[in-house]
């Protein structure tokens, strides 16, 4: 939906897809109300799609947060020895020990999360699993596709990069 230019939910000059009742397709129906449950988010993280600002975390530390398409992100230095660092223009850096947060703002329950990861060099990639400190299990790494993917059902998902250094470029997110 976009009003005389002016749509907060969106970055300016970039085109989403949303569904209506889980329909794309066109043959949803209106009529007010919410959309019931599923449905998915998909944008980019980078500094030049949101807006990020410093922020503490009573349990992993300081670190960046944003809140974007229904979703309170941010990342946090943990038990990291290096400091979260603000985003550039091309991705988000998780770095190694630190900790990424994706919650739901609206408390829907999130069942699989896919961060898309910047290559480092076109040889290697900024792509390791990462541990599951909140919301259940693990997320796998896939160097090939160069995403890492979390399953399970939880409003709040932690994830630690205990393995490396993980630059995220884009998220999607799927809910029950």
């Amino acid at each position: 939906m976009n009003y005389k230019g002016n749509t907060p939910e969106t970055v300016a000059n970039e085109n989403w897809l949303y569904s209506l009742n889980g329909k794309t397709d066109g043959s949803g129906s209106g009529g007010g109300g919410e959309t019931p449950g599923g449905g998915s988010v998909s944008f980019a993280t980078n500094a030049d799609a949101q807006i990020w600002a410093a922020e503490t975390d009573g349990t992993y530390g300081a670190g960046f947060g944003t809140t974007a398409q229904g979703l309170k992100l941010g990342y946090y230095k943990h038990t990291g020895t290096t400091n979260a660092v603000a985003p550039n223009a091309n991705h988000v850096r998780v770095y190694k020990n630190s900790v990424l947060s994706i919650a739901s703002a609206e408390g829907k329950k999130i069942k699989k999360i896919v961060i898309g990861c910047a290559p480092n060099n076109g040889t290697t990639s900024y792509c390791f699993d990462m541990a599951g400190l909140e919301g259940g299990a693990s997320a796998t790494c896939d160097k090939t596709a160069l995403t890492v993917t979390w399953t399970g059902s939880a409003s709040k998902v932690v994830l630690h990069a205990n393995n490396g250094q993980v630059r995220m470029e884009k998220l999607t997110v799927e809910f029950e």
